[in-house]
C-alpha cells in the first residue's frame, strides 16, 4: 500500500468526526444503529430508546454505546493508516 499522506489522514479523521456537520457522520452513524436494531429484532428502532445496565447499575443508551464504539473504531483505523509505509 502506498503512504498515506498526513494532509489525507488529516481530512479523513475531520471527515469521519462525528462533529463534522458537512459530513454527515453523526447522521450515518444513527441510520447504522437503527439498521442494526431492526436487524436484530429490536421493537425499538431507535438507540436511544432501548437502556444498557452494568453490573453496579450505571446506566447507557445503546447510542452512547455505538458513538463510542464508533469513536475507537475510527481512531483504530486512523492509528492503522498512519503506520502504512
Amino acid at each position: 500500500m502506498a503512504k498515506i499522506s498526513k494532509k489525507t489522514i488529516d481530512s479523513l479523521k475531520e471527515f469521519m468526526n462525528r462533529g463534522c456537520d458537512y459530513s454527515g457522520t453523526q447522521e450515518f452513524v444513527d441510520d447504522i444503529i437503527s439498521e442494526t436494531l431492526k436487524e436484530c429484532g429490536s421493537r425499538y428502532p431507535y438507540g436511544d430508546e432501548i437502556g444498557l445496565v452494568d453490573a453496579s447499575g450505571e446506566f447507557n443508551t445503546v447510542d452512547e454505546f455505538a458513538n463510542l464504539f464508533y469513536d475507537k473504531i475510527i481512531e483504530g483505523v486512523i492509528n492503522v493508516l498512519k503506520t502504512e509505509k
